[in-house]
């Protein structure tokens, strides 16, 4: 039995791999982004704007949240 039958979906020319994969996280780019313009907006939905600097402080509580129930 195939051990990938959904590649047998993806489209022409979509990769089977994320490689190169980058050596950062996505919170590494925050991060960055949290320092060099924390109140530039990260995310804007429906009226709803966050900055860089809150969904830094927003993600970081979650983490310490998640860890908490370990």
């Amino acid at each position: 039995m195939e051990q990938t039958p959904w590649f047998s979906h993806y489209d022409e020319g979509v990769p089977r791999t994320l490689r190169p994969y980058p050596e950062r996280t996505l919170l590494d780019y925050i991060a960055d982004s949290a320092r060099e313009r924390p109140d530039h907006p990260a995310l804007l939905f429906k009226g709803l704007r966050v900055s860089y600097g809150e969904l830094e402080r927003l993600s970081d509580a979650f983490a310490v949240s998640l860890a908490g129930l370990v």
